[in-house]
């Protein structure tokens, strides 16, 4: 198994940090993490999904004053976040990643 507990939708591994697959056409499937984990426009970047697979990852859009990173992979049918209408509770959980109990190593 090369992942193991439960994680959100959408949740995968974008080079040392987290990330979220938001977005998906016929082409690719965009994500979102952090600028500050070192993406670039054009840069390559290795995506661990969470069934372990790694994927190729390249940053389409960086904003370094919001900290924010979009970045696309190849299509595939990949789980994605889920927008609710909802506000979060209170020490809800908010970072996915390094979550205890759910980790993900490359296969």
């Amino acid at each position: 198994i090369a992942c193991c507990g439960a994680a959100p939708p959408g949740a995968v591994q974008v080079g040392g940090c987290s990330g979220t697959l938001v977005y998906r056409d016929l082409i690719r499937v965009v994500g979102v993490t952090a600028a500050h984990c070192g993406g670039k426009v054009g840069g390559t970047v290795q995506v661990i999904l969470q069934d372990g697979t790694v994927s190729p990852g390249t940053y389409i859009a960086v904003d370094h004053k919001r900290d924010l990173a979009l970045f696309s992979i190849p299509h595939k049918p990949h789980s994605l976040a889920t927008v609710t209408d909802t506000a979060p509770k209170l020490g809800s959980l908010t970072s996915h990643w390094r979550q205890p109990g759910w980790c993900c190593q490359p296969r």
